[in-house]
């Protein structure tokens, strides 16, 4: 099992948290890299750089198997 933690915080002082958990990170990568060259040869993601995010949206990582987040804010 993995467990992530993340803060963002923007000009103004807000911020949000979460942590997420999954599977084995290397599974997991594997798992996510996988699935985003599979989106990308599909078509239909913007060219140029873009993170994971951007290019398939920001809860790309929760539509994998084991994946769960919590949202602490």
């Amino acid at each position: 099992e993995c467990r992530l933690w993340g803060e963002v915080r923007d000009d103004s002082g807000r911020s949000a948290s979460a942590r997420l958990r999954g599977p084995e990170a290397y599974t997991l990568t594997a798992r996510t890299a996988v699935a985003a060259a599979r989106r990308v040869l599909g078509g239909g993601v913007d060219t140029g750089f873009l993170t994971p995010s951007l290019a398939f949206g920001a809860d790309f990582i929760l539509g994998f198997h084991g994946v769960r987040r919590e949202d602490l804010d």
